[in-house]
């Protein structure tokens, strides 16, 4: 029985319109119990992908595929600058959809805007702090 199913996953996503495939719901969790290189999903831009068969075909390698491995990887995903071709093949792979919003996604966002953010704000405080004491020591002196 087990293996019918699997066989039935496999003919829908090659053979399967990509509205039929998209029809399929996964939860974020669902999607999360897949994290190893024997079953490797991943979700980009709210998309359930199966990339298990690609892992061997991947040109930046199957480690990277694999780190992502049951997670949100859209940041990763677009910050690499995959071509027209590679976003075309991601067709091949997709399962369906995600039927909530990923938290990993929101949690990246977050750390990705205070990884960006915080040395400007740092370097805006010490140079406050270098002009507030060479303003001090001016009028201190005057």
């Amino acid at each position: 029985m087990v293996e019918l199913v699997l066989i039935e996953e496999d003919v829908r996503g090659k053979d399967a319109g990509e509205g039929e495939r998209m029809s399929r719901k996964y939860s974020a969790t669902e999607v999360s119990e897949h994290n190893s290189a024997e079953d490797c999903w991943l979700i980009i831009q709210g998309k359930v992908y199966d990339v298990t068969k690609y892992l061997d075909d991947h040109p930046g390698g199957d480690q990277i595929l694999i780190a992502a491995a049951g997670e949100d990887a859209t940041d990763e995903f677009d910050e690499a600058g995959h071509s027209e071709d590679a976003r075309k093949m991601m067709d091949k792979y997709l399962i369906g959809q995600v039927d909530e919003p990923s938290t990993s996604s929101i949690s990246n966002s977050s750390s990705l805007f205070l990884y960006k953010t915080l040395p400007v704000v740092a370097s805006v405080l010490v140079l406050s702090v270098v002009v507030g004491t060479v303003l001090w020591r001016r009028k201190r002196t005057a």
